[in-house]
């Protein structure tokens, strides 16, 4: 990223404001990987309000601070890029500091030993997820650079704020995952099969009335949300509607991910996650040249409803039941 910025910024962006961003950012990369390293060991840990801390409030607030402070003295394109460059380093220093204190204080010795792993395991178990992550960087970025290759900025920046209005929608699948994801590895790992089923398919409900709450209003209403940023953006209100639906689908399967990456079935979930990666991109490769931003969010959508149904699939086949919330009857049932 920083010796290759130039060709990136003239081959997509054209704009060479950012090229010194891209440096930046390329820089940081080690920094910010440390820290979600450290984030997830937080986790692994349960300790869930240090994950959540660090995950929301020192990178968001940081941001916020530094752009403020920068706005004071310039105004320029450059200004977002360089306060979340700013939050980076600091979020990277509070989280340090935070997982710190939390392993000193935990009480290590005999008992809290769990067996170890060879190298090879580690890998036959981290390649997977490795595959499944990258399949999903490639997913969230098709969009976004398919249009750019073939419309102008205007039809990035109105794609931008349709995806994040659709992102509120699992903000919540996100946050039980955070909670549960330990706990459904310790239910397989002493094998309590009804403790794993009860644990997702209570998460299930939560997730899918949460995210039925915020959705609702989105697909209803579009034009209204993406008024806010001023009145050229109602003209994504179909985009963000293809775009909700997509993340109510991954929101109403449950965590489908999580659970088939903790319970041995990361390989599976991998091949099905690369599966719907590819069929995204050629529906983006046909749909993006003529419908424009609506031809994106429906592949988009497409590729996130496909590898979670077919997930709910995976689950049912190897665990006996569906990770997800069917109304009106009782967890018993839902097998």
């Amino acid at each position: 990223m920083v010796i290759g910025a130039s060709w990136v910024v003239q081959w997509w962006f054209e704009v060479p404001e950012v090229v010194i961003l891209l440096r930046i950012f390329g820089v940081l990369v080690p920094v910010h990987v440390l820290f979600h390293l450290q984030s997830a060991l937080m986790q692994g840990m349960q300790r869930q309000w240090a994950f959540g801390l660090i995950q929301t409030l020192p990178q968001q607030g940081f941001a916020l601070l530094a752009l403020l402070i920068f706005s004071l003295w310039e105004r320029d394109i450059r200004l977002p890029g360089a306060a979340m460059a700013v939050s980076v380093c600091l979020t990277g220093i509070v989280a340090y500091w935070v997982f710190r204190g939390i392993w000193r204080g935990m009480p290590l010795g005999a008992d809290t030993v769990v067996g170890e792993m060879s190298d090879g395991a580690l890998l036959g178990v981290a390649w997977p997820m490795f595959m499944t992550a990258s399949a999903y960087l490639v997913m969230n970025w098709t969009d976004t650079v398919m249009i750019g290759l073939i419309h102008d900025e205007t039809e990035v920046g109105l794609y931008s704020v349709a995806m994040r209005w659709a992102l509120f929608v699992p903000l919540l699948l996100s946050a039980v995952n955070v909670i549960i994801t330990p706990k459904m590895a310790a239910c397989y790992g002493r094998g309590d099969a009804r403790g794993l089923r009860e644990v997702v398919q209570q998460s299930a409900r939560l997730i899918s009335i949460g995210s039925l709450v915020v959705a609702l209003p989105l697909v209803v209403f579009p034009g209204w949300f993406l008024g806010w940023f001023g009145g050229v953006f109602t003209s994504a209100s179909t985009a963000l509607i293809f775009l909700v639906l997509g993340t109510l689908i991954n929101a109403l399967c449950g965590p489908v991910g999580s659970v088939l990456n903790m319970t041995g079935g990361e390989r599976s979930f991998r091949n099905t996650v690369v599966l719907a990666t590819g069929i995204n991109l050629i529906l983006n490769l046909i749909l993006v040249p003529r419908y424009g931003i609506e031809g994106a969010a429906f592949a988009s959508m497409i590729a996130v409803g496909l590898y979670n149904i077919l997930g709910v699939f995976q689950v049912k086949r190897r665990l006996g039941f569906y990770p997800l919330w069917i109304p009106f009857q009782g967890a018993s049932s839902w097998r």
